[in-house]
């Protein structure tokens, strides 16, 4: 998504310099977004393309 990328390069033009550092550039890891209760979920896909 040209959005989160463009939107991602704005925050941090050099990239996130501490994990460039300290994480391995082949590191995977998972996470899951959860909520307390229910409710209305809005930019699933932006989240989607920034953590993909």
């Amino acid at each position: 998504m040209a959005l989160a990328r463009t939107a991602l390069a704005e925050d941090a033009p050099a990239g996130d310099l501490t994990s460039r550092l300290v994480v391995p550039e082949d590191a995977r890891c998972a996470a899951e977004i959860r909520a307390k209760a229910a409710g209305v979920l809005a930019g699933r896909a932006a989240a989607q393309a920034v953590f993909e």
